[in-house]
């Protein structure tokens, strides 16, 4: 029994046997070492603290592990990674965890899948609003596999992604005049096109291998600032 000092140290935890209850969800990238002491660096590590500096729930350590074993993902790799979602419920903001997969997770599983199976992506081909290339419209992506011979790869499918429809916006003017409502946040603005082609990308794999529910941390924001596992505010809207 140890004694859970995150919580005011008044409540007593049997700290391995919560996380042994879990050790069916650690797939093999866990082989070969204790699951138990995994599964702890796993909740204090990546699952993280809150704002209050308080260990987050076991039931978001659970839930975490058990959408990366379902989907095969490697969360040591950051195939898969815990993002925690602020959002309004009356007058109190609250906070859940959204498993997020990053595009080498997309790749992973699509690599998996069968009939078809994913070979590689091709190059993003960009489209701009303007003759000078600096202002971006889309991003078009397609996807190529195979379906029971790997020596005939052909095309799966493909995905067109709009700026307007994915890029995260500022909801107001910065004070100092460091940007306008309507602005391009964060990695928006300095790297739109990576950001929109990871975009297109997931949407074509995720549509061509039939991989639903999951989303990549571009996808996710509806102008509430996203917390980072670790407690950290990150930019409004944004994930990193």
């Amino acid at each position: 029994m140890k004694e859970d000092r995150k919580n005011g140290g008044s409540k007593k935890v049997n700290v391995v046997g919560e996380y042994r209850k879990f050790t069916d969800y650690i797939g093999e990238w866990g082989e070969g070492v204790s699951k138990e002491r995994l599964i702890g660096n796993i909740h204090r590590n990546v699952i993280g603290y809150d704002k209050m500096n308080r260990l987050r729930p076991i039931e978001d350590l659970a839930y975490f592990l058990l959408i990366a074993k379902q989907y095969g993902l490697n969360p040591l790799r950051k195939e898969v990674y815990p993002v925690y979602q602020r959002s309004k419920v009356g007058d109190q903001w609250i906070e859940k965890l959204e498993p997020i997969v990053s595009i080498h997770g997309f790749r992973r599983m699509a690599r998996e899948s069968k009939n078809p199976t994913y070979a590689y992506t091709g190059k993003a081909v960009f489209v701009f609003k303007d003759s000078d290339g600096t202002k971006l419209d889309s991003a078009t992506v397609e996807v190529y596999g195979y379906f029971s011979d790997p020596g005939k790869i052909t095309k799966i499918g493909e995905y067109t992604a709009y700026m307007e429809e994915f890029c995260k916006t500022h909801s107001y003017d910065d004070r100092d005049g460091k940007f306008k409502k309507g602005d391009p946040q964060g990695t928006w603005a300095t790297m739109p096109r990576v950001m929109l082609a990871k975009c297109a990308e997931a949407n074509a794999i995720r549509a061509s291998f039939g991989l639903g529910g999951i989303y990549l941390e571009e996808e996710i924001g509806d102008g509430t600032a996203p917390r980072l596992a670790g407690g950290k505010d990150a930019e409004e809207g944004e994930v990193v």
